[in-house]
């Protein structure tokens, strides 16, 4: 297994800096308060965890995340330093005379066991701060955190560690307290974001050893890995989802070459690339609306089944798994709009309107118009990413859809904001072609693939063939 230094190269001057804070030195105390911060998946945690366990620290991790509630906090605190039942915690004050008492408690304890000559000390890690402090009505929690240690008499002995995303001064509470702090004011660390070398790098290192990679396969990894930063970096959580994706394609691609090396004469080269960079897009989808988490569709998706088999399978998982779905208003936008753009505008009424049937019905005339489109060969719109559709028709269909009684709220269009910011469907400029988006006649264009709207139709029982002419 890579250690820190041989998987994360490029973090090891903040290594260093964090091993002479946390290191076990006699003379030198440990340092009362350090606050971490930077960007989203730069690996603060991963190096705190790493370099605290490496010296053998009692560390008290809180993941503000978890959190709900200040009182919450408050017992999950006493929660790890005692077993016993704990009294309730109706404000700070009652946290600091329970924590006071069972620091004294402790200390005791050490003194009457001779074999424990040193008091114990806490590392106390809180992740994600700035969520723990939206919970504080009276602005002076950060505060009274720095003063943790004269609080409670001295009895508890600890470095408070705060991980976050902002500078110390753009915390939520640092206008009313910073003149307070004084020489309480923390070491502060700035761990800057990876760049796109720096992420091949570490991914190349953490899979070339759980994959066995031969060396002679190694180019191959590196376009693997830049396909995926192109695919799914944006869309991550974090660096560990990012390198479950770039697994799931490099055993797609050993599968593939294990079938291709024996009459593989090197034409076929390029093939496999593109065929990587399609698989990447097929897996897209899941991974943008999380329909489906990267360990299950490491379970259940393999190469070698057909395109009928993987999106029937994977319907079926969603179906039954779905814990992040669309909205039901959200799903008839996005059919609303892949209807749009699958039919030309001219049948609009014929397919929509179903007040203007006639003597035949609104099925008859759509089943006329396919078999005359099929006989005479015409080319119908197929999907097309240049295709836009204008807001007023998508929203014409999409009422059509639900039913004419389905009012136009400020709800319908925070839909339409939500597909967008999910990447679903694209907000385009106008029929100018100036590149300036025109705000009062707004077009949408259909990113999503056809296996995904399907399936989001099925998971609902729309039949959308019957609303496609060809």
């Amino acid at each position: 297994m890579l250690s820190l230094s041989d998987s994360y190269s490029c973090r090891l001057s903040i290594c260093s800096s964090l091993e002479k804070l946390f290191s076990s030195n006699p003379t030198i105390p440990y340092p009362s308060h350090v606050y971490i911060y930077g960007n989203n998946n730069t690996g603060k945690s991963t190096i705190i965890k790493y370099i605290l366990n490496k010296y053998n620290h009692t560390i008290l991790w809180f993941d503000c995340r978890e959190i709900y509630s200040l009182n919450m906090f408050y017992h999950t605190f006493i929660s790890l330093l005692s077993n016993n039942i704990i009294p309730v915690m109706k404000n700070f004050n009652d946290f600091i005379r329970i924590l006071r008492d069972l620091s004294i408690q402790d200390m005791n304890n050490n003194n009457n066991n001779k074999k424990k000559k040193t008091k114990q000390y806490y590392f106390v890690v809180l992740h994600h701060i700035e969520l723990l402090l939206n919970y504080d009505t009276t602005g002076h929690l950060l505060y009274l955190l720095f003063k943790l240690n004269e609080l409670t008499l001295g009895y508890f002995h600890h470095t408070l560690i705060l991980i976050g995303h902002q500078p110390f001064y753009q915390l939520p509470q640092m206008n009313q307290i910073e003149a307070e702090l004084g020489v309480l004011t923390p070491i502060t660390i700035f761990v800057p974001a990876y760049t796109r070398t720096e992420i091949v790098t570490i991914l190349q290192n953490i899979l070339t050893q759980q994959q066995d990679i031969l060396p002679s396969s190694i180019s191959q990894l590196q376009i693997i890995i830049e396909l995926a930063l192109q695919s799914f970096y944006i869309v991550t959580n974090d660096l560990i989802e990012l390198k479950d994706m770039i697994t799931m394609c490099i055993k797609d691609f050993l599968r593939s070459n294990t079938k291709k090396q024996i009459n593989d004469d090197g034409t076929n080269h390029d093939y496999r690339i593109l065929y990587q960079k399609e698989f990447f897009m097929q897996v897209l989808n899941s991974v943008y609306t999380r329909s489906m988490s990267i360990p299950k569709f490491l379970d259940t998706h393999t190469a070698d089944e057909e395109t009928t088999d993987k999106s029937s399978h994977i319907s079926t998982i969603n179906n039954k798994n779905n814990t992040r779905d669309l909205p039901l208003s959200a799903k008839f936008l996005l059919i609303a709009i892949y209807l749009a753009t699958q039919n030309p505008i001219k049948y609009d009424r014929m397919l929509y309107d179903k007040q203007n049937q006639g003597k035949k019905s609104r099925r008859a005339k759509i089943m006329h118009k396919r078999t005359q489109l099929e006989s005479s060969k015409i080319e119908y719109l197929p999907l097309s990413s240049n295709k836009s559709i204008s807001l007023n028709r998508l929203l014409a269909i999409y009422c059509s859809l639900q039913g004419d009684t389905i009012p136009l709220t400020t709800q319908i269009y925070t839909q339409l904001s939500l597909l967008t910011a999910m990447r679903l469907i694209e907000l385009v400029g106008s029929s100018n072609e100036t590149g300036i988006i025109n705000l009062n006649e707004p077009k949408y264009r259909c990113t999503s693939s056809n296996d995904y709207v399907r399936r989001v139709a099925a998971s609902i029982d729309f039949k959308i063939d019957n609303l496609i002419l060809v």
